[in-house]
């Protein structure tokens, strides 16, 4: 390590030892403590709300091309669209990257093929919006 200094050893050596001594507390059966996350907590009551009422869930991801943060809304949406396909509730998911179409398409189909609702699955759910407009 010929760029690493004598703190940037140490630090890697101390964060090296607490990752290692978590997994062998987790081996032993010992749980963890996850903080739960209100937002993911919120995304039941909200498919649930659309149920209740009838309507469809409307997921956006935003105004961007593919990148991290849209691949990680594309997650989200294979979960609400699980969530809402329990119940037969639509997910109509805009965007505004072609790009991004296939994969949300995939993605709903997925989720509606895991909870036994291929029938509900219909590929308009997923809408096109140019940015030109």
């Amino acid at each position: 390590m010929e760029f690493a200094n004598p703190f940037a050893v140490l630090l890697m050596g101390v964060l090296a030892a607490f990752i290692l001594y978590n997994i062998r507390r987790g081996n032993l059966g010992r749980q963890l403590f996850i903080r739960e996350v209100p937002g993911v907590a919120a995304i039941d009551e909200v498919v649930g709300r659309a149920v209740e009422l009838g309507r469809p869930v409307l997921f956006s991801t935003g105004l961007g091309g593919i990148d991290i943060v849209t691949l990680q809304a594309i997650t989200v949406i294979g979960h609400v669209t699980k969530l809402a396909a329990r119940f037969r509730t639509r997910v109509i998911v805009p965007t505004v990257d072609p790009m991004a179409i296939p994969l949300i398409e995939e993605v709903q189909r997925e989720a509606h093929a895991a909870v036994g609702a291929e029938e509900a699955y219909d590929p308009a759910d997923v809408r096109f919006l140019s940015g030109e407009q």
